[in-house]
């Protein structure tokens, strides 16, 4: 298997991307996106739906008016003051899901568990 390691400027070692260089790599980060981008638009249907927001709606793979959109969220009534958590409720659902099993993840392998996580 070989590996992309891209590098900055100045030449010093960047991110290595090994794992991409194999088919079952290319198919995890492929889920991994997906499974990100679902997670943070259904936040913000959380969200909206307990401000009490109405006509919440979740559309994915949309085609509008000639742009392509991987995933939307949209209310067409919602309190003026829920505005700023629907719109940040899509990041900390994603984040507070996602983040805590890849640190969980890293914790493992930094304790000298070094077992592989096979999500097949």
């Amino acid at each position: 298997m070989s590996a992309v390691t891209f590098s900055d400027e100045k030449g010093s070692e960047g991110f290595d991307l090994e794992f991409l260089s194999s088919t079952n790599g290319i198919v995890q980060m492929g889920a991994a996106f997906l499974t990100n981008l679902f997670l943070h638009e259904f936040g913000h249907e959380v969200v909206a739906n307990y401000v009490g927001a109405t006509g919440a709606r979740l559309d994915f793979f949309k085609r509008e008016d000639e742009q392509f959109f991987l995933g939307t969220s949209s209310v067409e009534k919602i309190d003026e003051n829920s505005m700023l958590p629907y719109a940040m409720g899509g990041e900390f659902f994603a984040e507070n899901i996602i983040i805590p099993f890849e640190l969980d993840k890293y914790i493992s392998l930094l304790a000298g568990n070094k077992k592989q996580i096979d999500l097949e």
